[in-house]
């Protein structure tokens, strides 16, 4: 992954200043239209006294607090602005590196990053309500899994995957996507050696977690590893039905792209294809864990769809151009 990061030392391109505007734009607005949850306040979470299990996700506090350290005169909230622009750069960075597995073209790269931005707008800005800084890192790591994946060195991810749970938890979901891209239970049973290896890690890190903040206060009563939510996402399902405005809004999650996954589903390759079975996973965990209503507790789908993004609009753009 280090050889990928040589762009830092090279010169300023068109499409770096493009991923800085894309990039500065979506976190002044996410910023702006989102707010800090009162258990999970940002001064609170990097001082590490806020409520579990949003304390668990430590590693941009982690940051932020050394941060504030170095310049104590610096507030919090520009604190979390630069590391959160910091890590959309290297989010744009990692996610052409991932479309150039599919399309060698700089123009349809440039369309995966705006398809990105697009979803980012609609999820974390347009449907978004809560800030919590662990989310848009939580996308950074899940592609640079879906990279090593793809170069079929997954092994090489695992330092990067012990970090990325320090961030969220929600990383265990790359580990669904390792095991439903190999070809069969042949494959599965000859790599189980790494399956556990990654699930004792993760395991251990969330046990180490929450013995560091056992004494932390807790949302609600023996909250303390996970929040269960199944109730709030039967409600969610029902609104849905009564054609609720504000549930039925989340049907564009993801600006629709999903809704379109049967236009362009025979185009795409069997890896996307695969990973795609990701989706009903994550939401079958989601529904017992998470909250549906909260588009953001959804960020590792992100990358999923952003190969079909391409292939629908590279339709309608060889459509217009043969129109021309």
């Amino acid at each position: 992954m280090l050889k990928d990061l040589k762009f830092l030392k090279g010169k300023l391109k068109p499409d770096h200043i493009l991923d800085f505007l894309l990039s500065l734009l979506f976190v002044i607005i996410y910023f702006e239209s989102t707010k800090e949850w009162k258990y999970a306040r940002l001064e609170d979470l990097s001082n590490f006294t806020a409520h579990t299990p949003f304390q668990y996700r430590i590693l941009i506090p982690f940051l932020a607090n050394i941060s504030k350290k170095i310049f104590p005169g610096i507030n919090y909230i520009f604190i979390y602005q630069i590391i959160l622009l910091l890590v959309t750069l290297f989010l744009c960075r990692f996610t052409r590196i991932f479309i150039k597995q599919y399309f060698r073209e700089q123009f349809f790269v440039n369309i995966g990053i705006i398809i990105l931005f697009y979803i980012l707008f609609w999820n974390f800005v347009a449907l978004g309500i809560w800030l919590h800084p662990a989310d848009i890192p939580a996308i950074l790591f899940f592609i640079i899994g879906l990279i090593s994946i793809q170069r079929n060195n997954f092994i090489k991810y695992f330092p990067i995957f012990v970090l990325a749970c320090f961030n969220r938890e929600s990383i265990i979901l790359i580990l669904f996507a390792y095991i439903i891209t190999r070809k069969n239970l042949i494959e599965i049973l000859s790599n189980l050696q790494i399956i556990i290896i990654y699930t004792v890690a993760w395991l251990a890190i969330k046990y180490l977690l929450y013995i560091i903040f056992k004494n932390n206060p807790t949302e609600i009563v023996d909250g303390n590893l996970f929040l269960l939510k199944f109730n709030e996402n039967v409600e969610f399902l029902i609104g849905l039905f009564k054609f609720d405005k504000f549930y039925l809004l989340r049907f564009f999650a993801f600006g629709g792209i999903y809704l379109f996954i049967p236009v362009v589903f025979n185009k795409l390759d069997s890896l996307t294809k695969k990973l795609l079975l990701i989706i009903p996973i994550f939401f079958v965990i989601v529904l017992f864990v998470g909250k549906f209503q909260e588009m953001r507790v959804f960020a590792e789908l992100v990358p999923i769809f952003i190969v079909p993004g391409i292939i629908l609009s590279k339709r309608d753009l060889l459509k217009i151009e043969k129109d021309m």
